[in-house]
């Protein structure tokens, strides 16, 4: 290490100095964003994961514990997948996913704290519900004795059925290799602002700094665009396969999918009203994204995709999907559970 950084001190900035850190940090930030999802999930539970007021965590229910039950005897996962699969609360309003089923570490399950209510009277409770903006210092803490409020604890409580759309979508959302999908999208952006820096290199030395400042930024800038379109497109079409599976599963997953969506809808609408948050939220319940970004797909696109899918169900068009017990490596599953 010693001799690496002696050299590292001794270049100038030249060629040299290009082809031997920029590589290096794109490899490194690669990495990064794939492992994290392998050696980083405790980590980033804590960061999400509910806690009481002794700051200790909030375990799930029972009631929540049989519906996920429930949903992965539907689903029938693998066993070693299923071994790998945690579930908790996060103190978000939408599921977190961390980690996929065919990674060592696994995978974990954030379902939002609203989970655990089963009536109005569990939200009024509550006595740390607030609303939070875009930024961490815009809360809003929630009056019960406002009609909006009341409101606004109807649209937190789901039904068994929207509660088992949602697992079910998340389960299928770690079964696939999203972190990894991430971590190429970061690699392929960086080695397009290197291969586009190093190209015009020579350019940019003629011109002096004022030319490396201006390659570079313009290098960077096509690799971020890179990098948000690959991501963009792949959230969108992730959202979209994972709602679709979950809704195949039967009538009452496609069901229950129709009134998660309205009640998020309404949640986001009530919000918008209570904290003027009209540039965050339009009318509608979709939130707003600047017009060079599209993260995720509008929420009515999603309501109304899972409605025709029940629709279809309904009238006999398409018939539910079946999971079949899947024959697995025996020797695959011992070593999954000495992991």
């Amino acid at each position: 290490m010693s001799r690496i950084w002696q050299r590292l001190k001794g270049l100038k900035f030249s060629e040299e100095f290009v082809n031997m850190v920029v590589p290096s940090f794109i490899t490194a930030a690669s990495l990064y964003q794939g492992l994290k999802h392998v050696y980083g999930l405790d980590r980033m539970r804590s960061n999400y994961e509910k806690k009481d007021s002794r700051g200790k965590p909030v375990g799930i229910d029972e009631a929540t514990e049989a519906l996920i039950s429930q949903v992965l005897r539907r689903r029938n996962l693998v066993p070693y997948e299923e071994a790998g699969l945690e579930f908790f609360y996060s103190d978000t309003k939408g599921p977190v996913c961390m980690g996929a089923l065919g990674c060592r570490g696994g995978a974990y399950i954030g379902l939002p704290f609203f989970m655990a209510y089963k009536s109005v009277d569990d939200v009024v409770k509550s006595e740390t519900l607030v609303l939070r903006g875009k930024t961490s210092h815009d809360i809003y803490q929630i009056d019960w004795e406002d009609p909006l409020s009341l409101e606004m604890a109807n649209s937190l409580v789901l039904s068994e059925k929207a509660k088992m759309f949602l697992i079910a979508r998340e389960i299928f959302n770690v079964s696939t290799y999203a972190p990894l999908v991430n971590a190429v999208a970061v690699g392929a952006s960086g080695l397009m602002t290197y291969s586009i820096y190093r190209h015009n290199f020579y350019r940019a030395r003629l011109v002096g700094w004022t030319g490396h400042v201006f390659f570079l930024s313009l290098a960077a800038l096509v690799g971020g665009i890179m990098y948000t379109v690959i991501t963009d497109n792949y959230n969108c079409w992730l959202q979209g396969w994972t709602n679709k599976k979950a809704a195949m599963l039967g009538t009452e997953y496609a069901e229950g999918g129709v009134e998660l969506f309205e009640s998020i809808l309404n949640l986001n609408k009530i919000t918008r009203e209570m904290m003027d948050a009209a540039d965050y939220y339009n009318k509608e319940g979709n939130v707003n994204y600047p017009w060079y970004r599209n993260p995720f797909l509008p929420i009515t696109l999603q309501r109304d995709s899972v409605r025709k899918i029940l629709d279809d169900l309904r009238a006999g068009v398409v018939q539910p999907t079946e999971y079949p017990d899947k024959d697995y490596d025996a020797p695959r599953l011992k070593r999954a559970r000495q992991l």
